[in-house]
């Protein structure tokens, strides 16, 4: 019964948040994007309100930063699921006007998380299609950050691990956004979610296993190609340690941790 009131509850704010932002884009259009930006935050709240409620699990946010998060940035991270982005949007500040590099299919069929990547923005990206295309639509996307001043964020595995290893970093995409709009490098380490990195997987294990941002470092702007390549091996390297660190402190607090699971 707790899971089924919590399932019409977070299928309920899904619903109403999207109704609100479609009204928006209606009866606001001059202010809609700082709108969408407040239903965000506000719908975000309340879905991570539900799981909190119903099942006792809240995302946590751990930040081993020297300094401050800077004004702006391009925020570097692993991909472990589809709430990855959420989770991002709920943990980091609210100053933080963050735009995703997304695959294209999350632009359709998802109530209000689709809505706001097509609406405010985002990078839709075709991964299987053209390079050539995919790369004046990353061009665009970084160009619209310059002039907008949000901060792009980028999952360089290109897709979400569903076991939690890490794969490789791809480096054309970030070059690209880096070459355009050049930012300090925020490099996070995101664990947990390949618990729960599908809708079945969310209903099975929610709640049982920890779902951490680590913001590990802030690198400096890099200038040219060879530090570019550079920052983002450097990155890979610092979200690898992360997580290995992780797992180590979750087996020492007998936790439930993200180790290595086989995929169907």
């Amino acid at each position: 019964m707790v899971n089924l009131l919590g399932i019409i509850a977070l299928v309920g704010v899904f619903i109403v948040y999207d109704v609100l932002l479609q009204l928006a884009g209606l009866f606001n259009p001059k202010g809609f994007i700082p709108y969408t930006e407040h239903l965000q935050r506000k719908a975000v709240s309340k879905i991570f309100a539900v799981f909190a409620h119903y099942r006792g699990w809240k995302p946590r946010l751990i930040n081993r930063l020297d300094g401050e998060i800077p004004e702006r940035f391009i925020l570097v991270a692993n991909h472990q699921s589809l709430f990855d982005i959420p989770v991002v949007w709920d943990l980091l500040p609210a100053r933080c006007r963050m735009r995703f590099v997304a695959k294209r299919e999350l632009g359709m069929g998802i109530p209000l998380v689709s809505s706001l990547l097509r609406r405010q923005g985002h990078a839709l990206v075709n991964r299987k299609g053209d390079m050539f295309q995919t790369m004046k639509s990353l061009e665009r996307f970084a160009r619209r950050s310059k002039a907008e001043g949000f901060c792009p964020v980028l999952f360089p595995e290109g897709t979400r691990s569903r076991n939690g290893q890490l794969g490789p970093f791809h480096t054309a995409g970030f070059r690209r956004l880096i070459e355009i709009d050049p930012l300090p490098v925020l490099v996070a380490a995101i664990e947990g979610g390949s618990w729960v990195s599908s809708v079945r997987d969310l209903l099975k294990n929610l709640g049982r296993h920890t779902y951490t941002v680590r913001l590990v470092a802030v690198l400096p702007t890099p200038q040219g190609k060879k530090e570019i390549l550079a920052t983002l091996a450097k990155s890979r390297d610092l979200v690898a340690a992360a997580l290995e660190e992780m797992k180590a402190e979750s087996a020492k607090l007998s936790l439930p941790g993200p180790e290595s699971r086989s995929v169907p």
